[in-house]
């Protein structure tokens, strides 16, 4: 079988599929050092300028919107860090570094860079005192930004833990040292952006030397501490420079316990705070109620007597007559029922059975007590009961004389 046949690219088809390889991840950013060679300012505002390494070199161009930030131009020959992306440039057949940042590695040159970029922030007020936030007397959520694999956050927690313990700490993973670094801090201070409950942040780094401090002189972080919606404590392990972002923050400690100790309160003088403001309040706290208490009372004698002339005194007279109204009318209805009552006593002792025993009359009846009233009525018994009002007494019938009656 013949080989075969390979496909043939023209130069564009190469070139894009270069400039596709390079746009990878691999070359999406990149952090270049060399010595700068044939530094041109374009009248369009760009940047270009080649890094010479010993034994290659790589074209660079920094775009105007990049360029208009640098302070500090290096100079023919300086040690430069750049930070950019690989690309192609089709019409030389070239590829070339689009640098997005700039920064000389020369001690003496970052020292220069640094102090023309700490008057830059001052005259735009950064660096202002007026600016500078205060922090909550007992922060009880706590950000922190640190790196991962540092002791930074565990000292913040030991610290934390004796200090104030119902403080609670959100803790925001970032780089804090290598070329990295600045824009990592800046995304970590971008996700701080979406937390609403935060009282404080913490930016804070171990130990190391004046170069791992580099990223804390960066001007995105800079910024980034000012922009943060909450008071921002910056403690990087270093007691003899001050970083930009010292300068920035709102507190600054030489570490990171002694930042978390400026910011968290001693529970114990919390303790000892209360309790002296208990027994400062107590004195002044029961004279209060004593002097309102004899307030009260002279209140209430004052009123007493208004108040017993206004409203009790005519409600007394008036008490008064009415009882007696109520007196009166309970006695004339009493002798009234007196009366009715005597009335109708009288007439049922008129028809009471002995009312006429009582003027000289007496009862008469049989034995078996059947009443006798008239001789018609008599059965003819030999002996009868007599009944007067006082007793009674049986009788013999020795003779019965009947009279007559009228017509």
């Amino acid at each position: 079988m013949p080989p075969a046949t390979p496909r043939l690219l023209d130069v564009d088809e190469l070139t894009e599929r270069i400039r596709e390889q390079l746009s990878t991840p691999e070359f999406g950013q990149l952090f270049v050092k060399g010595e700068i060679q044939g530094l041109k300012h374009h009248p369009s505002g760009h940047v270009y300028f080649t890094l010479l390494g010993k034994n290659a070199r790589v074209a660079c161009a920094l775009f105007r919107s990049q360029a208009e930030r640098v302070l500090l131009w290096p100079k023919e020959g300086d040690e430069t860090a750049v930070q950019g992306r690989l690309d192609v440039y089709p019409p030389r057949g070239s590829y070339q570094l689009l640098a997005s940042r700039i920064w000389p590695l020369g001690v003496g040159e970052q020292a220069r860079a640094k102090e023309l970029l700490r008057e830059k922030l001052n005259q735009e007020g950064l660096f202002d005192p007026r600016l500078k936030r205060p922090f909550p007397q007992y922060p009880l959520r706590v950000g922190v930004i640190t790196s991962r694999s540092g002791a930074a956050f565990h000292d913040v927690r030991r610290v934390a833990a004796l200090r104030f313990p119902p403080a609670r700490l959100l803790w925001i993973p970032s780089q804090v040292q290598g070329v990295e670094a600045a824009d990592s801090l800046v995304r970590a201070f971008r996700r701080l952006q979406g937390e609403e409950e935060l009282d404080c942040v913490l930016l804070v780094r171990g130990g190391g030397s004046r170069d791992d401090l580099n990223p804390f002189d960066d001007e995105g972080v800079v910024r980034a501490i000012r922009q943060c919606p909450f008071p921002v404590a910056v403690g990087v392990g270093h007691e003899v420079d001050r970083t930009l972002s010292d300068l920035a923050a709102d507190l600054s400690a030489p570490t990171p316990s002694g930042a978390a100790e400026r910011v968290l309160p001693d529970r114990e003088e919390c303790l000892r705070r209360i309790r002296r403001e208990q027994e400062s309040l107590r004195g002044p706290v029961a004279r209060k109620v004593r002097s309102l208490g004899e307030r009260l009372r002279l209140c209430s004698f004052a009123l007493e007597r208004p108040l017993r002339r206004r409203f009790l005194d005519p409600r007394v007279g008036d008490l008064s007559r009415n009882l007696s109204r109520l007196r009166e009318a309970a006695r004339a209805c009493l002798r009234v029922q007196q009366d009715r009552l005597r009335s109708e006593m009288a007439a049922l002792d008129a028809l009471s059975p002995l009312a006429p025993l009582r003027r000289g009359y007496a009862l008469v009846s049989s034995p078996s007590g059947r009443r006798i009233s008239r001789i018609a009525s008599w059965e003819g018994e030999t002996e009868l009961r007599v009944r007067w009002l006082d007793g009674e007494a049986r009788v013999r019938v020795l003779q019965v004389e009947r009279e007559e009656e009228g017509p």
